[in-house]
């Protein structure tokens, strides 16, 4: 029998589900605890899937789960420095892990960011590569060492190609093997090497984007249609790319375009979908919502 190293894990449901699923088989690993926001009326992660604290009490009771708690309160680094991790996994949190509990665990805390780092650092990167027209993303184990985003020392990193239909959900489902592969192999890596070990991130090739706001969502029919599709791919199906049209605002989830010569085009509004002529022709809008 291995010896056991104590891991507590901060997640999210989403990604949270599957690097809970991933280090619950490893058989050097003992889940000493689960901390997670509480659970919240929105569509995140964007798949079906269930609750996080609904996956850990059905594969195993005598994990400790912990919802809603602040880490920025000395009542929450009390607790983790009674439960002395080993190491801590963080995945799609929503909390900054303050210095004081960073240094808790002798193995350091290690984050899996869903982008290949030191790009597309912050929040929401899968947004960001699809508004972007990226070609490929990645999955990065880094290390949290400072309260400066997604910055820490990388462990592994593997790529993840980004299909031409893929939406912000569809990728996030492909990406689920790819996370679970790079964890479980980056635990192992930190089970066995220092972190001094590991090299830092080269800071010449970084980029950082902000969080989604639905200022990014918005489309007009004055862009190109790759730009357009882009950001119907990037908000779909949360929160939506945005069409304001004769004073309303729409939520729109597909787009074509047709040449100026066609007749027979009415603009307007027609059951699901809002014709806008332009320079070029006509822009056929899809919409699923009116906000």
């Amino acid at each position: 029998m291995q010896n056991k190293k104590k891991v507590l894990l901060l997640a999210m449901t989403g990604f949270g589900n599957t690097a809970f699923q991933a280090l619950s088989k490893m058989e050097n690993v003992e889940l000493a605890g689960v901390f997670t926001p509480k659970r919240k009326d929105t569509p995140f992660p964007y798949y079906r899937c269930r609750q996080l604290v609904d996956v850990v009490r059905s594969k195993n009771k005598d994990i400790k789960i912990f919802e809603g708690l602040s880490f920025k309160a000395n009542e929450t680094y009390d607790l983790i420095s009674e439960l002395s991790p080993d190491l801590i996994v963080v995945s799609t949190f929503d909390q900054i892990i303050p210095k004081s509990i960073i240094d808790i665990p002798p193995l350091g805390v290690i984050n899996v960011h869903p982008s290949p780092l030191p790009k597309y650092r912050g929040a929401t990167p899968i947004f960001w590569v699809l508004r972007n027209s990226e070609k490929k993303t990645g999955i990065t184990c880094h290390f949290i060492e400072d309260s400066k985003i997604d910055s820490g020392r990388i462990i592994n990193s593997i790529p993840v190609p980004i299909n031409k239909n893929d939406t912000n959900s569809i990728l996030r489902l492909r990406m689920r093997k790819y996370f679970k592969k790079t964890l479980k192999n980056a635990v192992q890596l930190v089970f066995r090497k220092r972190v001094s070990d590991f090299p830092k991130q080269d800071e010449s090739r970084a980029s950082y984007f902000g969080r989604r706001g639905i200022k990014y969502c918005r489309i007009n029919p004055n862009m190109t249609l790759d730009k357009v599709k882009n950001i119907i791919r990037a908000s779909m199906p949360y929160p939506l790319a945005r069409l304001n049209y004769c004073g309303r605002e729409y939520g729109i989830s597909g787009v074509r375009r047709f040449l100026g010569k066609k007749t027979g085009i009415i603009e307007g509004v027609k059951g699901k979908t809002i014709t806008i002529k332009d320079k070029k022709g006509y822009m056929k809008f899809r919409f699923i919502k009116v906000f």
